[in-house]
């Protein structure tokens, strides 16, 4: 079956078709009854899952998905492949209006028989409700063309498909398909079962698509035409998700006549069609000639234009490549591709397509199969992957996707603690991107070179924590002075550090008795926020603040004393009071615990330490 999944499928789906998808891959539950969301096993309310205006602590929030509209029928003039990616209409049109929960398209009309108006009812001396009483003199006026209009009304699947599809008229099929479309998209209840909701449905596509290709046997204008392929495609694609039966054969035989029509945008649509059938073959290793495959798609990057089409089909066919082994074609593809998008001029594509290239140049280097070595302790790895990096920088100049790899590895090398990895890795940024040619990309470099080194200074050194706690009140170093002291870096508007307190709350209430404690260092700017998270989590560490409201976030004395540029970052103390790990959390924080205070007792499933979380005493590079 044709995978609807891959990257911008040239299979679009109407908004109705989304819903029924919904639909069936929720399994039609009913109403939603969960109790309030929670992180990480915090019970967060909208106030701590929402982020506040002034937390630039936090990451970037996702954003909302827009709201669809209410339904979607298919105007004439509706381009094939330009729905939005969300599924939403180009021109979307609103619902009818509702009395009494029920649409007033659906109300019956008054029977031709009712009374009319100021004559008695047979039978009744009583007047019509609301009898209209013309005045003397003057006569009813009729009522402008295109005054009211009078919303279709709502009638069954079964009903509508059971209707005589209009024969040997273009508008009229283009109508009944517009119409198929209304009723597709007022199925909307949730608590129908799948096959309610195909019984619904299977009737609808049907003559929808009856109707579609009753047009494309017609001669019609070419807005009505854009209609019928439009509706053809749709029915395809929703049928996936509703019957067993494998239809390649269908899209490919759609694809080729796609192909065939005089509009070059309908045989651009084909083209992608047919492509995306190979794409799936080649997934399914069911394409044999895979030479022919590239060529089909270094052809398409070198007649089409460069847009956001193209590049992601370069994207779907080299991940394809890369799911049977065919390592070297897929890279070959991707650089066909990348090379094109680079100088496009289209600044945004020419942005995509220099980031390609940067990957493939660190694929090349063997960059990311380096960065695990050197995790792993493998002799040499760090030299081998300091020579990498020269040698690619000797092609391409420093850019900002490069640094932030390079920012992503120095981070791996922290956690395993690769402390002397991590200055040559901050050395090798520090050189390369101080005199950048952007000087926004060189001002990110040197900052996270020089918070790099900031955080590796902590170490073996003394370690204090200053500010005061959320009251207001001095916070006191002194009182933990002979105990082992996780400091933790945290904002509540950063989901990674709600998802890290409970495993530091584990290991606290382990080692709490044998001198272990946590502070926290918070880096929220809303304090009634923090407050409220406090309260409500029950952390029972003391949380420590900037005491000057104007120096919070980032920009907090203990954040840039450390070089803290995210979050959440932890600094182990031992019993001197000296900073001895970074970023040490979870079974490895546990596991160091237990060489400084000793073991909590005999290993139980709610204390043992994995055997392959446990890090290997190999060597390691100086500290």
């Amino acid at each position: 079956m044709l995978d609807l999944f891959s990257p911008r499928s040239a299979v679009h789906m109407t908004r109705a078709g989304i819903v029924l998808l919904a639909l069936v891959a929720s399994g039609c539950g009913g109403p939603n009854n969960s109790e309030a969301p929670k992180i990480g096993g915090f019970e967060v309310d909208d106030s701590d899952t929402s982020p506040s205006k002034s937390a630039p602590v936090a990451t970037r929030p996702a954003q909302p998905l827009p709201k669809q509209a209410a339904s979607t029928p298919r105007p004439s003039g509706v381009t094939v492949g330009s729905v939005p990616a969300n599924g939403t209409s180009a021109t979307p049109t609103t619902q009818p209006p509702t009395a009494g929960g029920k649409s007033i398209a659906s109300i019956p009309a008054k029977p031709a028989n009712a009374s009319k108006p100021n004559t008695a009812s047979s039978g009744s001396g009583t007047t019509p409700r609301e009898a209209v009483v013309t005045p003397p003199g003057k006569s009813r006026q009729p009522r402008p063309r295109g005054s009211r209009v009078r919303p279709p009304q709502s009638v069954s699947g079964e009903q509508l498909s059971a209707q005589d599809i209009p024969e040997n008229s273009p508008k009229k099929l283009q109508a009944f398909i517009e119409r198929v479309d209304l009723e597709l998209a007022r199925i909307t209840d949730p608590r129908m079962s799948p096959d309610a909701v195909r019984a619904k449905v299977m009737p609808l596509l049907s003559s929808k698509l009856t109707a579609a290709e009753k047009i494309l046997g017609l001669p019609s204008e070419e807005p009505i035409r854009e209609v019928a392929l439009k509706a053809k495609l749709d029915v395809l694609t929703q049928l996936q998700f509703l019957t067993a039966e494998d239809l390649t054969p269908k899209f490919r035989e759609f694809g080729q006549q796609l192909r065939k029509e005089k509009n070059a945008k309908f045989a651009r649509q084909g083209r992608f069609v047919l492509l995306q059938l190979q794409i799936q073959q080649v997934r399914e290793k069911k394409e044999t000639n895979v030479a022919a495959f590239v060529d089909e798609i270094k052809a398409i990057v070198a007649e089409e234009d460069a847009d956001i089409s193209v590049f992601e089909a370069v994207h779907g066919c080299a991940m394809a490549l890369e799911g049977i082994g065919r390592h070297e074609l897929a890279q070959d593809v991707l650089f066909t591709g990348a090379t094109k998008f680079a100088q496009s001029e289209d600044p945004r594509m020419a942005i995509e397509g220099n980031i390609m290239l940067d990957h493939l140049g660190l694929t090349k280097a063997k960059f990311f199969n380096l960065v695990e070595m050197v995790v792993a302790g493998r002799q040499g790895a760090m030299e081998e992957l300091t020579g990498s990096i020269q040698t690619l920088f000797s092609t391409r100049e420093p850019s900002r996707y490069i640094l932030r790899n390079l920012a992503g590895a120095a981070a791996q090398f922290e956690i395993a603690e690769r402390y002397q990895e991590c200055r040559d890795l901050f050395e090798i940024m520090s050189k390369s991107y101080t005199d950048h040619s952007d000087p926004e990309v060189a001002e990110e470099g040197t900052n996270l070179a020089n918070n790099g080194k900031k955080r590796l200074n902590l170490l073996g050194k003394p370690f204090a924590v200053e500010g005061v706690q959320v009251d207001g009140k001095p916070f006191d170093w002194t009182k933990y002075r002979k105990k082992v002291v996780l400091v933790e870096f945290w904002a509540t508007t950063n989901a990674g550090c709600v998802e890290e307190i409970p495993k530091i709350k584990q290991a606290y209430e382990l080692y709490k008795d044998k001198g272990f404690t946590v502070v926290g260092v918070n880096l929220d700017e809303d304090t009634q926020r923090l407050n409220r998270f406090l309260v409500r989590n029950q952390i029972p560490w003391e949380t420590v603040i900037s005491p000057d409201p104007k120096t919070r976030g980032y920009n907090s004395p203990m954040a840039v004393r450390c070089g803290v540029d995210q979050l959440p970052f932890l600094v182990l103390v031992d019993q001197q009071g000296v900073a001895i790990a970074l970023n040490t959390a979870d079974f490895s924080l546990r596991e160091k615990l237990r060489d400084l205070l000793g073991p909590v007792g005999p290993e139980t499933p709610g204390n043992a330490i994995p055997k392959s979380q446990r890090r290997p005493r190999g060597p390691r590079g100086a500290r």
